[in-house]
């Protein structure tokens, strides 16, 4: 491999955007770098894995139908789907990673509710004026979640 391009015996190559393999039962990662190889001796709920799929020191790393699985098929149909939409998520992933997990801990536990969706908005429109402008994009002003009123720009705006 060489970036995107694939190299085989002989002398033809390809270019890819992904490489799927598919190990059977094998559950061996030889083929990856120690800081990207999943060690797990637990395949039914792996707690390196967010949703049992994206590696959580590397998110942009997928690992699909790893489980031991009941819903084979939806299961592993369900798991590229949302796979899919954390690839074209352009940069969401991370914050609706924080929100799920937040989401979550709270409904297990009485911690006060409240619009975890909602302050994600600011996070989204931050992240979007950064890409835009990195020199000035702290001159944006967002929504206070709680009260709906506007922020102030920020005095050295």
């Amino acid at each position: 491999m060489d970036g995107k391009t694939a190299y085989f015996k002989g002398s033809s190559s390809k270019v890819f955007d992904a490489i799927i393999l598919c190990t059977v039962y094998n559950h061996h990662f030889t083929f990856l770098f120690d800081d990207l190889r999943l060690k797990t001796a637990n395949r039914l709920a792996v707690a390196e894995l967010y949703n049992g799929v994206a590696l959580v020191h590397n998110p942009k790393l997928f690992y699909l139908g790893l489980q031991e699985q009941w819903f084979t098929f939806n299961m592993f149909d369900s798991q590229a789907w949302w796979a899919r939409e954390g690839i074209s998520a352009d940069g969401k992933y991370a914050i609706k990673f924080q929100d799920d997990y937040l989401q979550e801990l709270i409904s297990e536990t009485n911690y006060p509710s409240f619009d975890v969706d909602g302050a994600c908005e600011p996070f989204y429109h931050w992240k979007k004026h950064r890409s835009l402008n990195i020199m000035k994009f702290r001159d944006n002003a967002y929504k206070r979640v709680v009260t709906g009123s506007m922020a102030l720009a920020h005095h050295t705006a």
